[in-house]
């Protein structure tokens, strides 16, 4: 009985030990809540990009509609300022050599299709602005969750993500003016 029990001992320790290289190696780094903090900075940054390049071709799509010049500028403002987010976005994903997938594909799909389809019968400033406040009070839930949900982030990260949600707070107050 003593010779069984040392015997599953070691063959105990042995596993724990492999499991723990199993985990160094997925992780990207060697103490567990480092990496628990890496994923969730990754997960936070991804989804921050995704959110502004949602918005960004979203406003893209719009602006065809756009027949007033002083509205399409505003809408061309904001297309700049979201491809800033972007950037930033990947910045900080290169500062610890990660880089971020971009999400293209059935859902910029659906979404272009989507607004060209409001927009048909109805291309007004006020109906632009009305969609332009929907889309940003969905990417604001989106990003509001993720960050609700990935504790222990990046400062950095959480620094830009909250200026983004800052960002499309303004943006809704500034398009309420035109419905």
């Amino acid at each position: 009985m003593t010779i069984r029990d040392n015997q599953s001992d070691v063959s105990s320790n042995e596993t724990n030990k492999e499991n723990e290289k199993a985990t160094e190696q997925s992780c990207w780094c060697n103490h567990q809540k480092e990496c628990t903090d890496f994923v969730n900075t990754v997960k936070v940054l991804e989804s921050i990009k995704n959110n502004a390049e949602m918005s960004r071709r979203a406003t893209e799509t719009v602006i065809e509609y756009v027949d007033n010049k002083k509205f399409a500028d505003i809408l061309k403002e904001q297309v700049v300022k979201y491809g800033d987010f972007v950037n930033r976005a990947d910045e900080l994903a290169n500062s610890v050599d990660i880089i971020l997938d971009s999400h293209d594909g059935f859902g910029q799909f659906f979404a272009k299709a989507n607004i060209k389809m409001k927009l048909m019968s109805d291309n007004s400033i006020g109906k632009i602005a009305e969609l332009m406040i929907l889309g940003s009070t969905m990417g604001m839930i989106d990003l509001g969750k993720t960050l609700r949900h990935t504790p222990d982030v990046n400062p950095d990260t959480l620094a830009l993500a909250r200026e983004l949600l800052m960002y499309e707070e303004d943006k809704i107050e500034a398009m309420k003016y035109h419905l």
